[in-house]
């Protein structure tokens, strides 16, 4: 059982959550999960983001640049 001083670290973030936590906007976000491009779990009637798939989506448009 956790106790108070524990962090329960989330496993999936609402629309708002992920807008919030990356700083892209909402339309950003629903146009990647309506392009496929960002998977999303259905429960009821919440659409949720598994905090992993965000991390992934997140790395594949990281951009690394060469030192000059």
């Amino acid at each position: 059982m956790a106790s108070r001083t524990d962090t329960i670290v989330p496993i999936t973030l609402s629309i708002a959550d992920v807008a919030a936590s990356t700083g892209i906007g909402r339309t950003k976000v629903y146009a990647a999960i309506k392009g496929g491009e960002l998977p999303t779990v259905k429960i009821g009637k919440r659409t949720l983001v598994l905090a992993d798939d965000l991390k992934a989506w997140l790395r594949k448009h990281r951009i690394v640049r060469k030192a000059a």
